[in-house]
């Protein structure tokens, strides 16, 4: 790997080829391994889909690491932006690494069960597809196994989501993980 200007790491995450955004995701690790981050804008779940519903295991991890971790992003980003992007991507791709290391993300938060609580409302803001389902209900699971906190944040949010198109597929998907007392009446 070697040094590449942010002008060709943006490119690259803009070019809509899964193996350029990968080797951007690449140098911009090694360049945070390094401690010669460049000045970018922040990584966005959006910028994972020419990879389609599943995403390389290594790509999957250097988005996690590097959202949580980088710190040349600009403008600056809140740590909600953040947090919200992580879930984005874990309700949108596979694999299964994603879902959990974006949960813990949200576990480990400040106030996790607001980090939670705002990270579902924006999964739910931008709605989940048939296809992306199951992505969706492993980060929910994920999340369902949290301390008390995560696991009530989570459960509420479950709540809104029963009988939206949707949303409502992916509380099927973890609704045996509820106790009887977390349903909706």
């Amino acid at each position: 790997m070697m040094w590449r200007t942010a002008e060709e790491i943006i490119a690259d995450i803009k070019s809509g080829q899964p193996e350029r955004v990968s080797e951007a995701l690449e140098t911009l690790e090694f360049h945070h391994d390094t401690l010669e981050p460049v000045a970018v804008p922040l990584l966005t779940a959006e910028m994972l889909a020419p990879f389609g519903d599943e995403l390389p295991e290594e790509a999957a991890a250097r988005f996690c690491l590097l959202l949580d971790r980088y710190n040349k992003f600009e403008p600056a980003p809140e740590r909600a932006d953040v947090e919200r992007e992580l879930a984005l991507a874990a309700a949108r791709f596979g694999p299964s690494r994603l879902a959990l290391e974006a949960s813990l993300v949200l576990k480990t938060a400040a106030d996790p069960a607001l980090a939670v609580t705002r990270a579902l409302a924006a999964v739910a803001a931008r709605g989940v597809k048939p296809a992306e389902a199951p992505h969706a209900a492993n980060f929910v699971s994920y999340l369902l196994a949290g301390k008390a906190p995560v696991r009530a944040a989570a459960v509420q949010a479950l709540k809104g989501w029963v009988g939206q198109p949707g949303l409502d597929e992916v509380y099927q998907y973890v609704a045996a993980e509820l106790e009887e007392d977390e349903r909706p009446a």
